[in-house]
């Protein structure tokens, strides 16, 4: 039984079911999300990034997988190496408070 889904993404693939924010007032500013991402060290080489980054592209835009991702709820999504980062400072911005609170940190082996 669900009483609501996280992100409108998701309430796409179950429309009678609210999301966070639908369902109580005091979680509007509620944004949290499930996203993959492929990380290399920053010592890449541009022409691997370059590479690696048009297998991707071709990859998320095959029917097939857009097909298969959205059967588990998901969708797929493209973005350029520069904007996976401005995203995940984005992210990390977001939840700085909880990450220093907690000591985490990302594991870069």
């Amino acid at each position: 039984m669900a009483f609501a889904s996280r992100h409108q993404s998701e309430a796409r693939s179950a429309p009678d079911i609210p999301t966070m924010r639908e369902s109580a007032p005091e979680l509007a500013k509620f944004d949290v999300s499930s996203w993959f991402g492929i990380f290399l060290p920053k010592s890449a080489p541009a022409p691997v990034v370059d590479a690696l980054n048009k297998e991707i592209k071709v990859f998320v835009a095959r029917e097939d997988i857009k097909k298969n991702i959205a059967a588990l709820g998901a969708r797929t999504d493209y973005g350029t190496p520069q904007q996976f980062s401005d995203f995940v400072a984005a992210e990390t911005a977001k939840f700085a408070a909880i990450i220093k609170q907690e000591g985490l940190q990302m594991d870069a082996n």
